[in-house]
């Protein structure tokens, strides 16, 4: 048997995992790029892509929550089950869930199909006339999503459970190679809409290749029964996830609603915008956060809760340490990689400024979001939910309050600045509470101090004292500076990373 036919047959550890979820995210994310470069040269911050956006709300709220909190509570769950009753039982588990949640979210994707401008009123009530009439087009072109997420979530999940990360690796990486080629075909005659069908096309490869990979869990037919024990067992774990672990989910359609009340185009600049900090933290973070729920679980199984707070505060180091200088990067050049990034087509240099502005505001989440998954993935691991989620239902008014008072006088980057507040606040409430609750102390490190001192120098640097350097030579010198600290910082993961390859 070939190397090759070995990876896609056998499981991986936790650093290997990590290392090929990365190499494949890193791909899968330039792939992104040149997807999210195609939107903006066919599209711009144009109306219609203002609906296709808000269309996607719907889907991302209500299947993206219920996928992800039943894709979230199924690793530590089929684990305990595969440790408790053996393999076999654990496989009829993963099928019964399947079954279940597919239900579920072809009925949800029905009322999409039957119902758009319920929805529609609901996530944008600031539009009207020919955008209003687009978004509910738009969402019916959606309503397969919801359960194509499902699959992708679930199928994912369990091959993370069986330590198939190179396999997991490899279905999320064909998202764009579908996707890609279906914009540019539906394109000249569907325009926005094209990128509405073709993230099904998308989604359904990360499914169908997911499917594939596990077919040794769910056989060649993945669905089947689930008892009713266990089935309540899911859904008292799941039912608080469907709100916490939905808390970024929630903000950002309660950001596009306020956006759309705004100039044309807001929704489209946020949208951008926050593509580009998913994409650095998908990039760098997505293998070392996929893997660790796993590792985390496994600790929590085996109840060696001082190598669980080991892990933590490695994971958490390894955020702050490599994020810190890119964070600071991605502030002080927003402008020059909004424009790098869209500037060209429909994408005029209005879209530039408005998407730049909200980039800067989002910045700080590039460190937040990974933080808020590393410390969450705790509790998910603990079977602690409805704590999590009692503990995150306040974040969802605050970033509404915050909308409400930074969006007139800063439109998008109000928005946008509110997200990012808010989700600081979340860090430390549930580092507060993680002590208080866990006894878990100690979670940062002395080694995360200076690198986040450098990077705060660094931006008040190149924002005040060098910002009249001539435009190119400063771009050079940030970029090889931030560099220069994500190297030195970073060193002992980079070094970790090669050693995988020799």
């Amino acid at each position: 048997m070939s190397h090759s036919s070995k990876l896609f047959n056998t499981n991986q550890t936790i650093v290997a995992g990590t290392i090929w979820i990365t190499v494949f995210v890193t791909g899968s994310k330039l792939l992104g790029f040149v997807r999210q470069l195609l939107a903006g040269m066919l599209f711009g911050t144009s109306s219609g892509y203002d609906a296709v956006i808000i269309a996607l709300g719907p889907t991302d709220l209500v299947a993206g929550i219920m996928a992800g909190a039943f894709a979230s509570v199924a690793i530590p769950l089929y684990l305990e089950e595969k440790n408790s009753n053996g393999i076999e039982s654990a496989k009829s588990y993963a099928r019964g869930i399947l079954t279940f949640t597919s239900v579920f979210l072809i009925i949800f994707g029905i009322t999409l199909l039957i119902f758009p401008a319920f929805y529609v009123k609901i996530f944008a009530p600031g539009f009207h006339g020919e955008t209003l009439k687009l978004a509910e087009n738009y969402l019916r072109i959606y309503s397969l999503l919801p359960l194509l997420n499902g699959w992708a979530n679930l199928f994912g999940a369990f091959l993370r459970a069986e330590r198939m990360f190179f396999q997991y690796a490899v279905s999320q990486f064909a998202t764009n190679i579908f996707l890609i080629p279906a914009l540019l075909i539906f394109a000249p005659f569907m325009k926005e809409g094209a990128y509405a069908l073709s993230l099904e096309f998308g989604t359904g490869a990360i499914a169908f290749f997911a499917y594939l990979f596990g077919r040794n869990i769910w056989k060649t037919f993945p669905f089947g029964k689930i008892s009713s024990k266990q089935l309540l067992n899911v859904l008292l774990l799941a039912s608080p996830l469907f709100l916490s672990s939905a808390i970024a989910t929630i903000n950002s359609v309660v950001d596009k609603a306020f956006a759309s009340t705004l100039e044309i185009g807001s929704v489209s600049a946020l949208n951008y915008s926050f593509t580009i900090v998913s994409m650095i933290n998908g990039i760098i973070m997505a293998g070392l956060l996929t893997s660790s729920l796993t590792s985390i679980s496994e600790s929590v199984t085996s109840m060696d809760y001082k190598a669980l707070n080991q892990k933590t505060a490695m994971i958490i180091e390894a955020i702050i340490k490599i994020l810190a200088p890119i964070t600071a990067l991605t502030i002080v050049s927003s402008e020059w990689i909004v424009r790098i990034i869209y500037q060209r087509g429909q994408f005029t240099q209005i879209s530039t400024m408005m998407t730049s502005s909200a980039l800067i505001a989002y910045a700080t989440m590039i460190i937040t979001v990974p933080l808020t998954t590393a410390l969450s993935n705790i509790y998910i691991a603990k079977k602690r939910t409805l704590r999590l989620t009692m503990l995150g239902l306040s974040m969802i008014f605050i970033n509404a309050y915050m909308d409400w008072i930074l969006m007139m006088p800063f439109k998008q980057a109000g928005i946008a600045a509110s997200s990012s507040i808010v989700s600081f606040i979340w860090v430390l409430l549930l580092v507060y509470d993680l002590g208080f609750e866990f006894k878990m102390h100690n979670l940062f490190s002395m080694k995360t101090i200076l690198p986040s001192i450098l990077s705060f120098f660094y931006v008040i640097v190149f924002l005040i004292p060098f910002a009249k350097i001539p435009s190119i030579p400063k771009l050079l010198s940030e970029i090889i500076i931030a560099l220069l600290m994500v190297t030195f910082f970073g060193r002992k993961e980079i070094k970790m990373v090669f050693s995988r390859f020799n």
